[in-house]
């Protein structure tokens, strides 16, 4: 009678409470993981903003020291080199957040 109250506790109770704390575990780990991946987005995103508002602002000091109005066409040399500088820019931005998959 002991044995089978043993066998019935190992079978009902102990293996559903192991396999309720692995599922608890793997629950976790997802969450930890997603909210990872969450933040690392939104870091990537608030990089790329600031690299297109320094494109920006930049374009816009080079327009205003030739006493032109924001959003002037530049040379095109100075334009190749302000572009250069924003994709520069965006490629640092996808090393320093790179997608963990």
């Amino acid at each position: 009678m002991l044995t089978s109250l043993s066998v019935s506790y190992y079978f009902v109770i102990f293996l559903p409470s192991q396999e309720k704390i692995k599922i608890e575990k793997a629950e976790q780990k997802e969450s930890e993981r997603k909210t990872k991946e969450d933040q690392r987005q939104l870091d990537l995103d608030q990089c790329l903003l600031n690299a297109e508002i320094d494109y920006i602002d930049h374009w816009n000091k080079n327009c205003k020291g030739r006493r032109l109005k924001n959003d002037c066409s530049l040379p095109l040399n100075l334009a190749d080199s302000i572009n250069k500088i924003l994709k520069e820019n965006k490629e640092d931005c996808f090393k320093k957040y790179p997608k963990t998959d």
